[in-house]
């Protein structure tokens, strides 16, 4: 079946701000295609079921396996004929211990789904844009990158983000001649499922630190993302775009 709709993929599309990205496009009209790992298929389900339009669907897949990867990409293939935008939002338990306490297995685990898991995404997914003469291709990056965050004791996340931040650049420069833009988007502190084992309290402090005493939420990621896939961000390749209500400029 060879879609006329515009076809989105959406890696770590289970997540809070996946599903929040997968809900935008979605009513933005796209077609949504959902990568996961480890959510249950009834709740797949139940959350494919409210996304705005029809024929969305989810894949079970673990991005660290390169054959599962490739076999995924190549099925979506056939039954779409299509990826126009693909966001990945992917990433590993983040442990909260300081850098120098991490054995060499809890150091690598975020590299295996942040970085590798996305060179094997990307990999699979650039040879169809660059045949399609056209892409959207976004990255989930973190605020907490940027050489004025204090966050601190977030393991090996920000080395893994700081990363997959390169990684997009090289594929922004491979893919500008066919008309792919590559992007990253830089959120600060979301109060997401990645963050609940923190108190409330935490919270609060980062709302009263930040320049405008609000919390980025999910859906103002996003809108961020949504931009960047669709035709009016065509001139628009190679940046990180923070989203973080004034915690981090770069003007």
């Amino acid at each position: 079946m060879i879609m006329t709709r515009n076809v989105a993929l959406i890696v770590g599309g289970m997540g809070g701000i996946g599903r929040a990205i997968s809900r935008k496009l979605a009513a933005d009209g796209f077609q949504i295609v959902i990568i996961h790992k480890n959510t249950s298929a009834q709740e797949v389900a139940s959350f494919v079921d409210t996304l705005e339009g029809k024929g969305h669907i989810a894949c079970a897949c673990d991005v660290t396996d390169v054959s599962a990867v490739e076999g995924t990409i190549k099925s979506i293939i056939e039954k779409y004929g299509r990826i126009d935008a693909c966001v990945y939002s992917a990433i590993d338990t983040l442990i909260r211990k300081k850098i120098i306490e991490l054995d060499a297995l809890a150091f690598k685990a975020p590299f295996d789904v942040a970085v590798f898991g996305a060179h094997t995404v990307l990999k699979s997914v650039a040879p169809i844009m660059q045949k399609q003469k056209k892409g959207r291709i976004v990255g989930i990056t973190t605020a907490a990158i940027e050489p004025n965050s204090t966050s601190s004791r977030m393991g090996a996340y920000i080395p893994a983000k700081y990363a997959l931040r390169g990684l997009l650049r090289e594929y922004a420069k491979e893919l500008a001649p066919f008309d792919i833009t590559v992007n990253a988007v830089a959120p600060g502190f979301v109060a997401t499922a990645l963050n609940n084992d923190l108190p409330q309290q935490m919270v609060e402090l980062v709302r009263e630190k930040n320049p405008m005493k609000k919390v980025v939420s999910p859906e103002d990621v996003a809108n961020v993302v949504a931009f960047l896939c669709s035709d009016g961000a065509s001139s628009l390749t190679g940046l990180s775009i923070p989203v973080t209500y004034g915690e981090t400029m770069n003007l």
